[in-house]
Parts: structure tokens; sequence; C-alpha cells
């Protein structure tokens, strides 16, 4: 990290999705199998609706009830589609590398109130969709979307559900270097 690297953005998807949905983290909802998954589709059904900041958590977390009965197959389908038709801003980099940040991350937050938005990226469908693109320590943006980080609340490799998104270098602070094709010399490989 003394390199030239750039954090772009901490990613904390529970974070985003209790505050958007105005949920405590320890909802029995979000807590249920497949509640973080069911809980961005039901935010995602409601994504373009246009409505007033307390509305938008109202309005999915009625949706919840319709999407807990999904069964399983049907809501990774959706999930998925849904995940896939979001939009990558122009900061978001092609490549980068992703640190995990640990269970202590969440030291100190009331568990019993919905958390405040996070600094980084507060919209749940677009930290959802950064998520699905980390792939172990690489965030690949063009990458199918993967699942894996989203089925359940702190689940996985990763229980505080946070994670930073980095650049090797500053964006120009190298230059690339092109080999000049046109040489031909055996002693200038």
């Amino acid at each position: 990290m003394l390199s030239n690297a750039l954090c772009m953005a901490r990613v904390e998807l529970p974070r985003a999705v209790c505050s958007h949905l105005r949920m405590r983290f320890n909802a029995p909802l979000l807590r249920a199998h497949l509640g973080l998954a069911r809980a961005l589709v039901a935010i995602a059904r409601h994504a373009n609706e246009i409505r007033p900041t307390r509305g938008a958590g109202r309005s999915a977390r009625t949706a919840f009830d319709r999407v807990a009965v999904l069964p399983e197959g049907d809501l990774v389908q959706e999930l998925t589609a849904r995940l896939e038709s979001t939009a990558w801003p122009d900061w978001v980099p092609r490549v980068g590398f992703v640190m995990p940040l640990g269970n202590d991350i969440a030291t100190g937050i009331d568990r019993k109130s919905p958390p405040d938005a996070p600094a980084g990226i507060s919209c749940p469908l677009l930290a959802a969709r950064v998520v699905s693109a980390i792939r172990g320590t690489v965030f690949l943006r063009d990458a199918a979307p993967a699942l894996s980080n989203l089925l359940n609340l702190w689940g996985g490799a990763t229980p505080s559900g946070t994670w930073d998104i980095w650049l090797p270098v500053r964006p120009g602070t190298v230059r690339p270097q092109l080999h000049d094709a046109s040489s031909t010399d055996d002693t200038n490989p």
C-alpha cells in the first residue's frame, strides 16, 4: 500500500441493504435462508420507482413478502438478471484488487436499529453489482456476476460483508512501454 496504489471504493453491502430497507442488521427476514439475495431482489423490483427517501425502504420491505416465497432457482435467476442490468458508473475500473475487511469493521455498530448509509457505495444494487464482480482477491468488472458473496448476510469468506477495491497504481503514474516490432536485433530481446 506504500506504492502508488489507490483505494477506489469501500463496499459495505449489509450496511447499504439495511440502510435502504430501514431494517436492523439482525432482522429475521435478512437472517433467513437467502435473506440477502431476497432483499436485493425486492430492492431491485422497486429501483425505478420515483419515491421519497423514506418510502424506498417501505416499498422494498413490502416486496420482501412476495420475494420470500420465490423458489430458490427463480430467485437466483432474477437476482442475476437484475445485477447484469445494473449499469457501471464511469469511475469503476475494469480490473482491481480487493481487500476483504474482517468482522472488526462492524465493531461498535448498533445492530438493533437501522444503520446510516455507508460512506462508500450507498446504493445497495451497485454495491451488490461490485461484490458480484469479486473473484477471491481480484475485481473483474466485465466478468459475469458471481453470487457466492450475495446469497447470505455476512456469509462466505468475508463475514463482515465489507471490501475495499484498489487499483495497483494511481491512474497517470505509469506509462505503458511499447515494444518496437520493427527491431529484429537478436541481442535486444
